[in-house]
């Protein structure tokens, strides 16, 4: 948060992720949306290119070993 925004990291990427949480917290000032994380690649793969979300997980555990959220 050196900006003062929140970094965050959405766990999941169906129908309720890309509908609802990803472009929401997009359009919040307050939030930087800096990864996700999925255990299915084609739904991983299909949000990050949408969204265009770089920093993509299909482990959580390495998520949160990585980023500083």
């Amino acid at each position: 948060m050196a900006d003062g925004r929140a970094r965050i990291a959405v766990i999941g990427t169906g129908w309720g992720a890309t509908y609802a949480h990803i472009p929401g917290l997009q359009q919040y000032d307050s939030a930087e949306l800096v990864a996700l994380c999925d255990a299915d690649p084609v739904r991983l793969a299909r949000a990050a290119d949408a969204y265009r979300i770089e920093n993509t997980y299909r482990d959580v555990t390495r998520m949160l070993e990585t980023e500083q959220l």
